[in-house]
Parts: structure tokens; sequence; C-alpha cells
């Protein structure tokens, strides 16, 4: 299978997990074919794995356009430990177009 994303490098280090809820928006449901969608989790819960976590902010750029897609995390570590959440309602991560934002 090609690989059609490409994850970026962090602009810096965190505790985001990405174990939440996942929720894909419209336009990465109706665009982006879902074997792409798996291989950009799989990216993803890999960097938190090898690092323990990661930025809450991921960033795939399309290696054949200037598409880009970032995965975002609503909790960290702390903050899911902390109790102050309704993790029901706030435990989730979103993959969506930059252009969703």
């Amino acid at each position: 299978m090609t690989k059609n994303w490409i994850l970026q490098s962090q602009e810096c280090e965190n505790t985001y997990l990405f174990n939440g809820q996942l929720l894909l928006t419209r336009g990465v449901a109706d665009e982006v074919p879902m074997d792409e969608v798996f291989q950009i989790i799989e990216d993803v819960q890999k960097r938190v794995l090898e690092m323990g976590g990661a930025d809450y902010l991921q960033v795939f750029n399309h290696i054949q356009n200037d598409t880009k897609i970032f995965v975002i995390d609503a909790l960290n570590r702390a903050m899911k430990e902390s109790g102050d959440y309704d993790l029901k309602e706030h435990d989730y991560w979103t993959i969506m177009f930059n252009h969703e934002y």
C-alpha cells in the first residue's frame, strides 16, 4: 500500500494519548479513503507508544499536493487523571483537514 500521508515532526513534546473517542470531520470521512484514515490513526498511535505521549496537534501532509490533515486530542494525561473533566463528554480526538479547523 502506498503511503499518501506523511506525519510531520512535532513542535513540542507532551502527554496526549489519542485514546479517547475518535471523531472524523465530514470532509475527511467523505474525501479520504478509510485505508488512509487507518494509516493516519496507526501513525499517531505509534508515535504515542514510542514517546509515551505526544503533542496535542499532529500534522500530516499529502505526498502529492498541499493538503494537510490535523489530528487533535482534547485532553492530555494529567487532565484525564485530574477528575476535572467528564471523560464521556471531553475525551475525544479529531481528524480534520486543516481548512476545517
